[in-house]
């Protein structure tokens, strides 16, 4: 009777060895396959700025993020300023960030809130996404739009100082009036920081995009460009110069790129200038002849109208289309499409809201560019797949809900934005919920720079637009290599913003032409991000970049734990069996 004893006593021993491998194994995995110091700018409360050091270990997991403040205090707006930073590394780097968890580990009895952090978060899990070795004498100090701008925060000069103090040779922050020194790198984009401080290219160098010799895409610009010029030249024929000098100048511009074969920038000044004129010619008619000014308001209303019927037949033609031959030519023409047949409808329920005439005249012309773009010349492809299509738009749905909560807890924004993103029917086409999801983008990028301080861009200069303006035509060279189709907005944004800046317009004007595009191509890329897996190392600052290798297996470290666990579970059956026959025998 000895040996069942002695067989059941194994047969114990390893079964609760057995069950409890789990957290054995747990426990070994517990060390980091990434450790990063991160060195955060901040301000007392006694305004004195100061440098906090903090560390990010990174696991294998599942986009878990764990706050250790060793007695301290994070406050919520910063807990939610990292959550939102690892979202936006996911969505410029391309990489997804649910492949790892996090641990963040603050200082001994810190206390810190806010969310100028953003920036430097980003940076960071930007690198950890991509493998790439970060250089560690830096901080950095700014918040984020959503298309990875940088915005304003404060206390730059405290914080620059207190940088100094603590050796720091690289301090990034948003453009502002003035230097603070000589180690302070203004940037406009996260892509620009990111290449600061990894001295790498997330978006490698700028080639010239190709346009398919099949798409005869310049009939658009041209058709588009001569009814504008015609509705205005009719226009300003009636109307009296001193209510029409803008409508005038801008329609002198289009006739000039008209001659030079712009075609871009000749259709974008006669849809200001088509603008120009209808405000004109509302304003003369109010003040000189209400009586007239009233016939004036319903045939704007019925061309209105009109444009919409045909908008509505483009837009469905372009998106039955689009959604049989997914790819980014198709999505963009649709998009467009959807973004300012929403202006339109919006403004248009304002005017009879509000019996605005600006409302009107912005709802008839932006309905005319909804039905031109909506009758540009299609691309017979297909490169995407129903299931990327339906996988970006998840994610970009739970990218979205994150910003507005990013933003709404810092009172940027109210929590309007949030109950139109709820609105979106779950039952539509899948096509239609992605082009709501980019025009909620589009308003949310219109209200960040509509913001009264301006936040984002608060100072801007013409480096800061060409920087910009290299972001937005490095990243539609992106995409028209990793998807063999080139984006034509960002062509026709990129040639605007050039000849606008020949032109001297406003700083203003370009910069929103340039985000408003930025927008657009960051969700685009969201087609292209890969869940990855990869053994991340430790780097010094004089090692070679290198490529996060994408590993589609089980971890090594899960496999052994299955393997080891079947063995002994399968040892514990058969000696359970050879310990219970023994007894009953």
């Amino acid at each position: 009777m000895k040996t069942p004893k002695t067989l059941s006593l194994i047969l114990v021993f390893l079964l609760l060895l057995s069950t409890s491998l789990p957290s054995l194994l747990v426990a070994s995995t517990q060390t980091p396959i990434r450790v990063e110091k991160i060195m955060l700018a901040a301000v007392t409360e006694n305004k004195t700025g100061i440098i906090i050091p903090t560390t990010i270990e990174v696991f294998p997991g599942n986009g878990n993020i764990q706050i250790i403040d060793q007695g301290g205090k994070v406050s919520e707006s910063t807990i939610s300023s990292i959550r939102y930073a690892l979202s936006v590394a996911s969505i410029i780097t391309g990489r997804t960030g649910s492949s790892y968890d996090y641990r963040i580990i603050f200082p001994k009895d810190t206390d810190i809130s806010g969310t100028s952090a953003t920036l430097p978060f980003t940076i960071v899990f930007s690198a950890i996404l991509t493998n790439t070795p970060i250089r560690h004498d830096y901080s950095a100090t700014g918040i984020l739009m959503p298309n990875g701008i940088v915005g304003n925060v404060s206390g730059i000069y405290l914080k620059y100082n207190a940088a100094i103090l603590n050796n720091i040779e690289l301090f990034i922050g948003p453009y502002i009036k003035s230097s603070p020194g000589t180690n302070y790198f203004p940037v406009a984009t996260t892509y620009k920081a990111y290449d600061l401080v990894t001295k790498t290219g997330l978006l490698g160098r700028t080639n010239h995009i190709i346009i398919p010799s099949s798409i005869d895409f310049q009939n658009y610009f041209i058709n588009a460009t001569k009814e504008f010029q015609n509705l205005t030249k009719n226009i300003l024929s009636i109307t009296p110069t001193a209510y029409e000098s803008l409508a005038w100048k801008f329609y002198r511009l289009s006739i000039k790129y008209s001659k030079m074969n712009d075609w871009y920038t000749a259709a974008s000044y006669g849809f200001r200038s088509y603008m120009e004129a209808l405000l004109g010619r509302s304003l003369y008619l109010q003040e000189k002849n209400p009586d007239m000014y009233k016939v004036w308001v319903g045939k704007l209303e019925s061309w209105y109208l009109g444009n919409l019927t045909l908008a509505k037949k483009n837009m469905y033609r372009l998106g039955n289309y689009t959604y049989q031959h997914l790819n980014l030519w198709n999505i963009d023409l649709y998009v467009n499409t959807f973004i300012r047949y929403s202006i339109a409808l919006s403004s248009y329920q304002l005017f009879r809201a509000t019996h605005s005439i600006t409302q009107l005249v912005v709802a008839l012309t932006r309905i005319m560019t909804a039905k031109q773009w909506g009758s540009i010349e299609t691309i017979n492809t297909q490169t995407l797949t129903y299931n990327e299509l339906l996988q970006t738009y998840k994610m970009l749905y739970r990218y979205t809900n994150t910003s507005i909560n990013y933003f709404v807890s810092m009172k940027y924004i109210s929590n309007t934005t949030s109950s139109i993103l709820k609105s979106i029917e779950h039952s539509e086409n899948d096509l239609v919920k992605l082009g709501k999801l980019i025009y909620i983008q589009y308003l949310l990028t219109d209200d960040l720079l509509s913001l009264q301080p301006p936040v984002f861009a608060p100072y801007l200069t013409p480096d800061y637009i060409l920087e910009l303006n290299k972001t937005v035509s490095k990243l539609a060279n992106y995409l028209f290599y990793m998807s063999g189709t080139p984006v034509l907005s960002a062509m026709t944004t990129i040639d605007v913003a050039r000849a606008y800046a020949v032109e001297m317009e406003n700083i203003t004007v370009i910069d929103g032409l340039l985000v408003s595009e930025l927008t657009l191509l960051t969700m685009y890329k969201a087609f292209f991000i890969n869940p990855v897996y990869s053994p991340l190392q430790q780097y010094s600052s004089s090692e070679a970049n290198v490529e996060t290798q994408v590993i589609t297996g089980t971890p090594t470290y899960e496999t052994l734990f299955y393997a080891i666990a079947i063995v002994l579970i399968s040892l514990g059956a058969f000696l359970a069996g050879f310990s219970i026959r023994k007894y009953l025998d």
